[in-house]
């Protein structure tokens, strides 16, 4: 059987995308936050170091899952014991990194899950800006030009330099099950969607211009039940609207919603992420460039209503 042009050119993008998204290491950020419990934990350190039982008391985390987390977060290099009293836990400094990737998708929250409380602001963005006062608003801005990026101005760019066919990292559940409630989540149900690493992943290749279950099934090794479901939940959040190209008898493909391009920023910070803190066996070395001035992509996390730069030593109530 002949394969048609069209067939032959869309099967090597979803190869090449393959090989930028495994490049780009994000899936590693999102791997280790990928649950809801990991993420809580992780963003109520940024508040300084807490005991065993104030996670428990600040996060509702049942306390044999807490003991499991702590461990991953630990091994994962993002969170260790105080030196001074190993009954405390604190952030590395790769975990507070983490801050912009975090501030990010709570702004999102924020807006976009429950725009009713915006004025508050959901988790580290209920916290104003130490500079200015005002309400946490923070962006992903260029470090050479100072605008904010957004997708359509962020390009891939390997030069002459053939792309490096690297392995996409196997992602697995670890046999860990979500060990909560979405009706008990009040604020934070959000995370039910955004704190997964299947639902992440599927938002990613969106970015990366994979629109077709198929084409993104073959990029991230993903079960074709576990699939549906996320597009299914995707969907329902209005992140991802389905679209039949071609008409009524065409293909199905999925794309983002404006809500869903709202999530730009955080999946590239975790991108920049991991440019920063990974090394050996996760060097991430993909080349990203900015249209806009056309200099490589570096990013630095500001307050939209001051330009001050923000990090996690700016949170005060």
């Amino acid at each position: 059987m002949v394969m048609r042009e069209g067939t032959k050119r869309r099967l090597a993008h979803v190869d090449l995308v393959r090989r930028y998204m495994a490049l780009s290491q994000a899936s590693w950020v999102q791997r280790q936050v990928g649950d809801v419990w990991s993420y809580k934990i992780l963003r109520q350190a940024f508040y300084g170091g807490h005991g065993f039982d104030a996670f428990i008391d600040t996060t509702g985390i049942p306390r044999g899952t807490l003991t499991a987390r702590l461990k991953h977060l630990i091994d994962s290099g993002l969170l260790q014991r105080n030196a001074d009293n190993r009954r405390q836990f604190e952030l590395t400094a790769a975990g507070q990194d983490l801050f912009g990737y975090f501030v990010l998708f709570d702004d999102w929250a924020s807006k976009w899950w429950m725009p009713e409380d915006n004025g508050q602001g959901i988790g580290l963005c209920a916290e104003n800006c130490a500079h200015c006062g005002a309400n946490m608003n923070p962006a992903l801005v260029c470090k050479s030009c100072g605008h904010e990026f957004i997708a359509r101005q962020v390009a891939v760019n390997p030069g002459n330099d053939p792309v490096p066919d690297v392995a996409f990292p196997a992602i697995a559940d670890n046999g860990r099950r979500q060990q909560y409630n979405i009706q008990n989540l009040g604020h934070d149900a959000w995370l039910y969607l955004t704190a997964d690493r299947w639902s992440t992943h599927v938002i990613a290749c969106q970015f990366f211009g994979l629109r077709r279950f198929n084409d993104i099934q073959q990029t991230i090794g993903i079960a074709s039940n576990i699939l549906a479901d996320r597009l299914q939940r995707l969907v329902a959040a209005a992140i991802l609207v389905p679209h039949t190209r071609g008409g009524t008898e065409g293909r199905a493909e999925y794309i983002l919603s404006v809500k869903g391009l709202a999530m730009y920023q955080p999946t590239l910070e975790s991108i920049l992420w991991a440019q920063r803190n990974l090394s050996g066996e996760h060097t991430a070395a993909l080349p990203l460039v900015h249209r806009l001035c056309g200099e490589p992509v570096r990013g630095t996390i500001v307050c939209k209503a001051c330009n001050g730069g923000l990090n996690s030593n700016h949170l005060r109530n």
